[in-house]
């Protein structure tokens, strides 16, 4: 179109004959409204003219020129302009959500060749060796990378049809970083960088949820998830209906075993701080299993890490499977007591080591490490008794002759003079703190309090509740425990008194008859009562046998539970040897064990344990009286000598939670230089998998502020305790020390270990939810591919792409040069053509 003739329409930017260049009415008419406007303007031109004086000719002319008028002001009103219509295409999208939780290190997988990709197509990504388990199983985190690498041309496919969106999940969706990458016909594509997985907690349905916000009004033409499904919340009602509503199938590619397997785990290991050499050290393990596999047992090993040795192993054994409905809710744990009797001082580092065969979830939560600090030197005991008893006999030539035990003994009576034998023989009973400070265990049998001073029986009192010594009571006929009733030591007793009890300890009552022994399963935990040999087990059935007369105690206290203190715990019981025919006569508790502050209280209400030796010989009250002083010997071992004690408590806490770190101080030397706060050093050793950190972490400083003394029965001990809050940002072991030695010059170093432990929910239910995915692809019109149906995924997502079409230009007419000439040319016409006949 000529610039002359555009001026004339008034084009400026459009014109006729240029591509895509319509002639269009901005109000546009219909063809039969065009008709009939055009006859009512002929018709009023010819009722305009019809009586007017003139020629026929004329009058007809006139009235052509009026309706052409009408009809040129018509067009003018109908907004004429030139438009190029500019078509627009709105490509679909498709979302693509990668499960990124730790439940992705889960090797539950199947370990099936990948699909080989075509030629050109990138080879799959490659999978780090720790994504291989034991057996034919791969990670859930290994699988994935197999599909996408396997099955990277079907999502170039799409890619090449709709726009791909990457977002990985945990707790919510977020954006995966991605590279460009040349697929096989020379276009490009978008291939994701996973990172790790290690989100702790899967949610699922409000990933989805975020995902849809996020789109706003555009929705995608479809959602396609690789997860294993387990997700700690579920899809709503809301979310299901929104997805419904705006047509979004979910296509879900499972991970992992749709057979449930079960995971076995070391979920708890406590042994003691320290130990003697040569002593039984029980170290006490839970062992958890999850999930509702097949698994009906396994063993746990206790390991010397110094040597590989085993040093002790149980079978652990579990019920059978839970029923199909239960996957993946159950769990059960079992509760076991791995011994060791090592023979070299030292620090010892041990493992709990579970082998559980084939087809176990997560093989790294199979091991868990203690440690112990052993010494070579003896138990020091003090034993003192009213009278030469046959028990007193045995025991104090036990403890006299056992190399691991430095004993004292001293028979003692009101008004009378007191005998004493062992190795160590005292001028005296101890009448200082100092003095008593040398005993690990203090034996007291059948004597009365009256031998004591007042002030040595709150020194006693006080060496185990803060110097965590051991006090063992030996009932008898005579004084104990009704005699020491009203005396400081009266706490420390694990049965309670009434104020009707006399001083005879028969007061507290006794069987009537012979009766028999049994262990209760809290002996095995503290690794006594393990009276048996390996072919007989711990605890040698003759022994509770009514049947056996050598097992048989003539005369023991009846201590019934109700009677004991809420702290105690029942090591032993006695059974009543009943005469047949007789009512059965309910069991009491015969041996009791109470914690008090910082050490131990045992009460053995018997003396007759020396009749066993007519079965075995001295084996049998050899071993029940020496694990007895072992155990009282290993909690006074981690305060004994040590001018203050620094712990943590709990010992393994969670990344996020807080522990107390608490210091006290023994030594009244160090007590007087530690002031009025105590600073300590936390620093982390070992990375979260348990590897040494390659470079040293900062450590963090906390203040210990002084606390009060520590409540133990009635009394308050003198104990000067400083203790402070500790939260640890990041899992590992960590080892917590003083900052300045604890005792001036000649003291040192005070320092402990603690664990931190990430919170991981993800582990504690580690079976795949297939079900659950497939019931969220059948409610929104998707389907489950398996690993070898994904390069189907193209042709089964809906193609989402629009065009759009749109008036990016427009060139109006109505106002252009042309229109007012016609009708100013058209009005003069007819205004000049009324002259010449005289009408106007």
């Amino acid at each position: 179109m000529s610039e002359r003739v555009a001026w004339w329409l008034g084009a400026d930017r459009l014109g006729f004959g240029q591509d895509g260049v319509e002639f269009l009415f901005a109000r546009p008419i219909p063809a039969w409204a065009w008709a009939l406007l055009a006859a009512g303007a002929f018709t009023l031109a010819w009722l305009a003219y019809r009586r007017l004086d003139g020629s026929g000719p004329a009058r007809a002319g006139l009235g052509a020129c009026r309706a052409l008028l009408l009809m040129v002001l018509t067009v003018i009103l109908a907004g004429p302009m030139l438009v190029r219509a500019r078509e627009s295409i709105e490509r679909g999208r498709v979302i693509v959500m990668a499960d990124r939780s730790a439940s992705m290190s889960i090797g539950d997988a199947p370990s099936a060749a990948p699909v080989p990709p075509g030629p050109g197509v990138p080879s799959p990504a490659p999978v780090d060796p720790g994504a291989r388990t034991p057996g034919d199983r791969v990670t859930r985190e290994g699988q994935l990378r197999r599909i996408l690498g396997a099955h990277v041309g079907a999502f170039a496919r799409i890619e090449r049809e709709q726009d791909l969106l990457w977002l990985g999940f945990g707790a919510g969706a977020f954006d995966l970083p991605t590279t460009v990458e040349r697929g096989p016909d020379g276009s490009d594509h978008h291939v994701p960088q996973l990172g790790l997985a290690e989100a702790r907690r899967t949610l699922i349905a409000a990933s989805l949820d975020g995902t849809l916000a996020r789109v706003g009004a555009r929705p995608p033409a479809a959602i396609v998830i690789l997860s294993d499904g387990r997700s700690f919340d579920t899809p709503s009602g809301t979310l299901l209906q929104s997805l419904q509503a705006r047509n979004v199938p979910v296509f879900a590619i499972p991970l992992g075993s749709e057979r449930p397997l079960s995971d076995l785990s070391v979920a708890f290991a406590d042994a003691p701080p320290a130990a003697f050499t040569n002593d039984s050290v029980p170290v006490r393990v839970r062992i958890e299993r999850v999930g509702g596999g097949e698994r009906t047992g396994a063993r746990a090993r206790l390991v010397d890490e110094a040597t590989g040795e085993t040093l002790d192993a149980q079978d652990v054994v579990f019920d059978a499977p839970a029923a199909p409905g239960q996957r993946g809710e159950t769990s059960e744990t079992r509760e076991l007591t791995l011994t060791a009797s090592p023979s070299v001082a030292g620090p010892a580092r041990w493992s709990i080591v579970i082998d559980p065969g084939d087809d176990d979830l997560i093989a790294t939560n199979n091991r868990r490490e203690v440690r112990v600090e052993l010494l070579d030197r003896p138990i020091r005991v003090l034993y003192v008794d009213g009278y030469p008893r046959w028990e007193y006999r045995f025991l104090k030539n036990l403890l006299v002759r056992e190399s691991s035990v430095s004993a004292s003994t001293l028979l003692l009576a009101p008004g009378r003079r007191f005998v004493q034998e062992g190795e160590e023989i005292p001028a005296n009973l101890p009448s200082t703190s100092e003095e008593w400070a040398r005993f690990d265990a203090i034996v007291i049998g059948d004597v009365r309090p009256e031998v004591f001073a007042e002030g040595q029986l709150n020194q006693i009192r006080r060496l185990v509740a803060e110097r965590g010594a051991g006090l063992l009571w030996i009932a008898g006929e005579g004084a104990v425990p009704g005699a020491w009733r009203g005396t400081p030591l009266a706490d420390l007793l694990p049965v309670q008194m009434n104020a009707g009890d006399g001083a005879a300890g028969a007061t507290i009552g006794a069987w009537d008859r012979d009766v028999v022994v049994s262990p209760t399963p809290r002996a095995g935990e503290l690794g006594v009562l393990r009276l048996g040999s390996e072919s007989d087990g711990v605890w040698p059935r003759e022994l509770s046998d009514p049947g056996v007369p050598w097992a048989r105690l003539r005369w023991a206290q009846r201590l019934d539970r109700a009677r004991l203190k809420p702290a105690a715990e029942v090591l032993a019981t006695a059974r009543p040897v009943s005469a047949p025919g007789a009512e059965d006569v309910p069991e009491a508790a015969l041996v009791v064990s109470m914690r008090f502050g910082a050490g131990r209280c045992i009460y053995v209400g018997t003396d007759e344990i020396w009749r066993w030796r007519y079965g075995r010989g001295e084996d049998l009250p050899e071993r029940f009286w020496l694990q007895l002083v072992r155990l009282m010997g290993r909690d006074s071992l981690s305060r004994s000598g040590r001018a203050a004690v620094l712990e943590v408590s709990p010992g393994t806490v969670e990344v996020g939670g807080t522990a107390q770190i608490r210091m006290d101080v023994l030594d009244q030397s160090a007590l007087d230089a530690a002031g009025e706060r105590v600073l300590v050093r936390v620093r982390r050793m070992t990375a979260p998998d348990g590897s040494p950190l390659t470079e040293p972490a900062a450590p963090l400083e906390v203040v210990l502020r002084p606390e009060q003394g520590r409540e133990t029965g009635t009394e308050t001990t003198g104990t000067r305790g400083f203790s402070g809050g500790w939260t640890p940002a990041e899992a590992g072991e960590f080892l917590v020390e003083t900052v300045e030695p604890i005792g001036g010059a000649a003291g040192g170093i005070i320092s402990t270990r603690a664990e931190a432990t990430e919170t991981d929910e993800e582990r504690r239910r580690p079976e795949a939810d297939h079900a659950g995915l497939a019931r969220l692809c059948a409610e929104t019109g998707g389907r489950v591919l398996t690993e070898e149906q994904v390069g189907a995924l193209p042709g089964l997502i809906p193609n989402r792409t629009v065009r759009v079409l749109g008036r990016s230009d427009e060139d109006p007419l109505w106002d252009s040069p042309l229109a007012l000439l016609l009708v100013i040319g058209l009005m003069t016409v007819e205004w000049v053509g009324r002259r010449l006949i005289r009408l106007a």
